[in-house]
């Protein structure tokens, strides 16, 4: 490589990079746990790799926050159930988060009853649907 990659190529560390995500959210409305909660997503998934699905979606992330089509503080709630099948209405809040809370839920149905599947509606961009795999 050349000597000069330092200054084309910027190394931030990630601690840095999540506490700018995160401090961004909360001026947007998000919880502070929530506001973790998805930088994690953001970060983990630039940092796997996947750049496409990980911190270069943030900013459009963000003006969707702004005009209203993510609602920060929306959490997914169960609207139907059948054993270990569910449906969830996401209210309009982060994918990445109703995409863990749903992941959870199926975990859960699965460890009591030997299957979940979870159904999300309502829901915006999740990013990279391996994070929650």
């Amino acid at each position: 490589m050349p000597a000069d990659t330092k200054q084309i190529f910027p190394r931030i560390p990630v601690s840095e990079i999540e506490s700018v995500l995160i401090g961004i959210m909360i001026r947007h409305g998000f919880s502070v746990d929530r506001a973790k909660d998805c930088a994690h997503v953001f970060v983990g998934n630039s940092m796997d790799g996947v750049y496409s699905h990980g911190v270069n979606r943030f900013t459009k992330f963000i003006s969707l926050v702004g005009e209203g089509h993510i609602r920060p503080g929306a959490e997914a709630i169960c609207k139907n159930r059948a054993g270990g099948i569910e449906q969830w209405d996401g209210q309009s809040g982060p994918g990445p988060l109703n995409a863990l809370c749903c992941v959870d839920r199926a975990i859960a149905l699965a460890s009591e009853l030997g299957i979940g599947c979870v159904a999300l509606s309502h829901t915006n961009h999740w990013l990279r649907g391996g994070t929650y795999g």
